[in-house]
């Protein structure tokens, strides 16, 4: 029962730990394919695959953090409500903090990296 547990654990940490993959993939192939990070917000100029990979990073991320704060908070109550399904809430409350680790590790980036992103 124990390890069915911590492979739920691990799973319902996938999603961030994705991310961070998605967001730090994207500095190095950003950094390599310009010679550094952009001057200006935007993506004008960059090589198609660059463009590729930020857009991929960018509907990814949309998607996460649409999960994030609007449908993992429902289904958390849901689950708080419903004795049945209250072993179930830390799943979703394991996303809330997903979002918060994702946001203190983003700023290890480099400066000029997490400027452009996050405009």
């Amino acid at each position: 029962m124990q390890s069915r547990r911590s492979k739920a654990i691990v799973i319902a940490c996938l999603p961030y730990l994705l991310a961070l993959v998605f967001f730090y993939s994207l500095a190095i192939h950003m950094h390599m394919a310009l010679g550094g990070w952009p001057e200006r917000i935007g993506t004008e100029g960059f090589p198609p695959a660059l463009l590729m990979h930020a857009g991929i990073q960018d509907a990814y991320m949309s998607g996460l953090l649409f999960f994030t704060v609007f449908v993992a908070p429902a289904l958390l109550l849901i689950c708080l409500l419903v004795p049945m399904l209250r072993r179930l809430a830390v799943y979703f409350a394991l996303q809330g903090v997903g979002l918060l680790v994702f946001l203190g590790q983003m700023y290890l980036a480099p400066e000029g990296y997490v400027y452009w992103w996050w405009d």
